[in-house]
């Protein structure tokens, strides 16, 4: 069975029979992976010369209350590539209690920083 990355079908043969475009494997499953839209370096823009653009500190966010995943679904629900970084043992806490003690800093690549920072003001002159 194959799909198309288009109109989001899935079709047996080559071609899509809605657009006429190529149709893809489905990818295979692949274990430690946090989401299903792909690996993060495939939607990370890249630059001129091929090279994944540079990533630039765009906020850090508490564990305990959820506000990290949920900015970085917001992020991602609007095209915007999201890297975490958990400091100091916030691996261990997250495999260990479900959430990093010391919260996350998110990235966000630099091209698309404005617009990221733009959605999430509102939480941040919050208090969030």
């Amino acid at each position: 069975m194959n799909w198309c990355p288009e109109c989001n079908i899935l079709q047996e043969g080559n071609v899509c029979p809605q657009c006429g475009g190529a149709l893809r494997p489905l990818p295979e499953a692949e274990w430690g992976r946090r989401d299903a839209v792909g690996s993060l370096l495939d939607r990370w823009p890249k630059a001129a010369d091929g090279k994944p653009e540079r990533p630039v500190f765009l906020c850090h966010r508490s564990s305990v209350d959820m506000a990290d995943k949920l900015t970085a679904g917001k992020l991602q629900a609007y095209g915007i590539p999201v890297l975490t970084r958990l400091p100091g043992d916030g691996q261990f806490g997250e495999l260990v209690l479900g959430m990093a003690g010391l919260g996350a800093d998110l990235f966000v690549p630099e091209s698309q920083a404005e617009d990221a920072r733009e959605l999430i003001k509102e939480e941040t002159e919050d208090g969030q």
